[in-house]
Protein backbone atom coordinates (compact mmCIF):
# COMPACT_ATOMS: atom_id res chain seq x y z
CA UNK A 1 0.00 0.00 0.00
CA UNK A 2 0.82 3.82 -0.49
CA UNK A 3 0.57 6.02 1.89
CA UNK A 4 0.42 9.78 2.20
CA UNK A 5 2.36 10.72 5.46
CA UNK A 6 2.13 14.30 6.36
CA UNK A 7 1.40 16.71 9.04
CA UNK A 8 -2.05 16.54 10.54
CA UNK A 9 -4.01 19.86 10.19
CA UNK A 10 -6.05 21.72 12.96
CA UNK A 11 -9.45 20.20 11.59
CA UNK A 12 -8.28 17.02 11.37
CA UNK A 13 -7.00 16.78 15.17
CA UNK A 14 -10.31 14.94 16.45
CA UNK A 15 -10.25 12.58 13.80
CA UNK A 16 -6.61 11.69 14.83
CA UNK A 17 -7.87 11.62 18.76
CA UNK A 18 -10.58 9.35 17.84
CA UNK A 19 -8.35 6.68 16.31
CA UNK A 20 -5.75 7.38 18.86
CA UNK A 21 -8.11 6.46 21.69
CA UNK A 22 -10.01 3.52 19.69
CA UNK A 23 -6.17 1.62 19.36
CA UNK A 24 -5.38 2.89 22.75
CA UNK A 25 -9.02 0.95 24.46
CA UNK A 26 -8.51 -1.83 22.18
CA UNK A 27 -4.82 -3.00 22.89
CA UNK A 28 -3.78 -1.10 25.93
CA UNK A 29 -4.54 -2.95 29.18
CA UNK A 30 -4.52 -0.21 31.79
CA UNK A 31 -6.35 0.36 35.11
CA UNK A 32 -9.36 3.10 34.89
CA UNK A 33 -7.29 6.01 36.48
CA UNK A 34 -5.02 5.00 33.75
CA UNK A 35 -7.32 5.27 30.85
CA UNK A 36 -8.85 8.81 32.18
CA UNK A 37 -5.43 10.09 32.51
CA UNK A 38 -4.82 9.31 28.58
CA UNK A 39 -8.52 10.36 27.47
CA UNK A 40 -7.40 13.75 29.11
CA UNK A 41 -3.86 13.75 27.53
CA UNK A 42 -5.57 13.72 24.00
CA UNK A 43 -8.14 16.42 24.70
CA UNK A 44 -8.23 18.80 21.78
CA UNK A 45 -7.45 21.41 24.32
CA UNK A 46 -4.56 19.30 26.19
CA UNK A 47 -3.30 18.98 22.23
CA UNK A 48 -3.32 22.25 21.03
CA UNK A 49 -1.91 23.75 24.62
CA UNK A 50 0.88 21.34 24.44
CA UNK A 51 1.67 21.99 20.53
CA UNK A 52 1.55 25.88 21.44
CA UNK A 53 3.82 25.10 25.16
CA UNK A 54 6.27 22.23 23.82
CA UNK A 55 6.00 22.57 20.10
CA UNK A 56 4.23 19.14 19.75
CA UNK A 57 4.00 17.88 16.45
CA UNK A 58 0.98 16.15 15.11
CA UNK A 59 2.03 13.71 11.60
CA UNK A 60 -0.27 11.30 10.06
CA UNK A 61 -0.15 8.30 7.69
CA UNK A 62 -2.89 8.39 5.34
CA UNK A 63 -5.00 6.28 2.87
CA UNK A 64 -7.44 7.78 0.69
CA UNK A 65 -7.81 11.46 3.13
CA UNK A 66 -8.25 8.45 6.14
CA UNK A 67 -5.89 8.71 8.96
CA UNK A 68 -4.65 5.23 9.65
CA UNK A 69 -1.20 6.20 11.79
CA UNK A 70 -0.86 8.77 13.98
CA UNK A 71 2.83 9.71 15.56
CA UNK A 72 3.09 13.39 18.26
CA UNK A 73 6.52 14.15 18.93
CA UNK A 74 8.12 17.25 20.55
CA UNK A 75 11.72 18.26 20.71
CA UNK A 76 13.77 17.23 22.22
CA UNK A 77 12.67 14.37 20.36
CA UNK A 78 10.00 12.52 22.62
CA UNK A 79 7.22 10.16 20.82
CA UNK A 80 3.84 11.12 22.58
CA UNK A 81 1.60 9.32 20.83
CA UNK A 82 2.86 6.76 18.16
CA UNK A 83 -0.71 4.89 17.01
CA UNK A 84 -1.79 2.63 13.74
CA UNK A 85 -4.87 1.30 13.16
CA UNK A 86 -5.82 -2.44 13.38
CA UNK A 87 -6.15 -2.89 9.91
CA UNK A 88 -3.25 -1.76 8.97
CA UNK A 89 -0.77 -2.84 11.20
CA UNK A 90 2.06 -4.87 9.99
CA UNK A 91 2.69 -2.79 7.40
CA UNK A 92 5.26 -0.22 7.80
CA UNK A 93 3.34 2.58 8.99
CA UNK A 94 4.56 2.95 12.46
CA UNK A 95 8.23 2.48 11.04
CA UNK A 96 7.15 5.81 8.27
CA UNK A 97 5.84 8.03 11.08
CA UNK A 98 9.06 6.84 12.86
CA UNK A 99 10.99 8.47 10.44
CA UNK A 100 9.63 11.73 10.22
CA UNK A 101 10.72 12.02 13.90
CA UNK A 102 14.12 11.38 12.98
CA UNK A 103 14.29 13.91 9.60
CA UNK A 104 13.17 16.50 11.76
CA UNK A 105 15.80 16.57 14.20
CA UNK A 106 19.97 15.82 14.40
CA UNK A 107 19.14 15.12 18.14
CA UNK A 108 20.83 11.32 19.11
CA UNK A 109 18.25 10.23 21.71
CA UNK A 110 14.42 9.76 21.04
CA UNK A 111 12.62 8.40 24.66
CA UNK A 112 9.38 7.23 24.82
CA UNK A 113 7.31 6.36 28.01
CA UNK A 114 5.58 2.87 26.39
CA UNK A 115 2.45 0.97 27.15
CA UNK A 116 2.97 -2.76 28.10
CA UNK A 117 1.64 -3.69 24.64
CA UNK A 118 3.89 -1.54 22.65
CA UNK A 119 7.06 -2.35 24.22
CA UNK A 120 7.95 -4.98 21.80
CA UNK A 121 7.30 -2.71 18.46
CA UNK A 122 9.16 -0.49 19.77
CA UNK A 123 12.27 -2.98 20.35
CA UNK A 124 11.90 -3.36 16.87
CA UNK A 125 12.36 0.05 15.79
CA UNK A 126 15.12 -0.11 17.85
CA UNK A 127 14.31 0.95 21.32
CA UNK A 128 15.65 -0.49 24.13
CA UNK A 129 14.30 -0.12 28.14
CA UNK A 130 16.11 2.10 30.89
CA UNK A 131 14.03 0.94 33.25
CA UNK A 132 11.57 -1.52 34.80
CA UNK A 133 7.41 -1.02 34.27
CA UNK A 134 5.89 1.62 36.47
CA UNK A 135 2.79 3.29 37.31
CA UNK A 136 2.47 7.44 36.43
CA UNK A 137 -0.99 8.69 37.27
CA UNK A 138 -2.31 5.25 36.33
CA UNK A 139 -0.67 4.48 33.22
CA UNK A 140 1.40 1.35 33.38
CA UNK A 141 4.55 2.11 31.54
CA UNK A 142 8.43 1.57 30.62
CA UNK A 143 10.47 4.36 29.78
CA UNK A 144 12.60 3.55 26.42
CA UNK A 145 15.54 4.63 24.07
CA UNK A 146 16.51 5.15 20.62
CA UNK A 147 20.18 6.08 19.76
CA UNK A 148 20.67 7.07 16.40
CA UNK A 149 23.59 5.30 14.85
CA UNK A 150 26.35 7.37 14.24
Amino acid sequence: MNYQIKQIEENEIPKAMDLVLKIFLEFDEQAEQGIEEFKKFITIENINEKKLSQGLQLWGAYENNKIVGVIAFRKPLHISLLFVDKDYQRQGIARRLFQVLLDSSHENIVTVCSSPYAVEIYKKLGFVPVGDENVKNGLRQTRMEYKRKA
